[in-house]
């Protein structure tokens, strides 16, 4: 197995009480991550998305798109949008999120761990990166593809 990492914290501090073995009672809720620090953050808002200015065009052959969400990590940070394209057999991951003020694009131009690929740019101001078990190609041309179409219909209207 391996693993590939598009974002990695180290946190200062790791509290002693994530290293003990709870012991639950048939009627007690399992632990929650990140339960019981001040120093951790909440777990990422999501909500699925309906409707987006971001399209991918010309989709791979077979390729279709099953999940679209839009989640916070924190709230100095804006939106990120992931989205989901699967063929059956390998799924691509797409994540969105723009960067004003915020640190420099985890990747640029391509990278591969085994049969994992990923490939990052910036458009107008986002940082698309694209990850899947699939040819670097093919991470590739998701990439390239992407376009921001933002809904004119609102703003031309009196």
């Amino acid at each position: 197995e391996q693993l590939m990492f598009t974002d990695f914290q180290i946190k200062p501090r790791i509290d002693e009480k994530a290293f003990e073995s709870p012991t639950l009672s048939p009627d007690a809720n399992p632990p929650v991550a990140n339960q019981g620090s001040s120093e951790e953050q909440p777990s990422p808002a999501v909500e699925p998305v309906t409707q987006s200015a971001w399209r991918v065009n010309q989709l791979p052959d077979g390729f279709v798109k099953v999940l679209h969400n839009r989640f916070i990590k924190n709230p100095s940070r804006h939106v990120t949008e992931h989205m989901v394209f699967a063929d059956g057999l390998a799924t691509i991951s797409v994540f969105l999120e723009r960067l004003d003020g915020s640190p420099a694009p985890l990747l640029q131009g391509s990278s591969q761990l085994g049969s994992m690929n990923a490939f990052g740019k910036l458009l107008d101001g986002y940082q698309i990166l694209v990850v899947g078990e699939v040819p670097a190609a093919t991470v590739r041309h998701f990439a390239d593809t992407i376009q921001y179409v933002p809904d004119t219909s609102e703003a031309a209207k009196p």
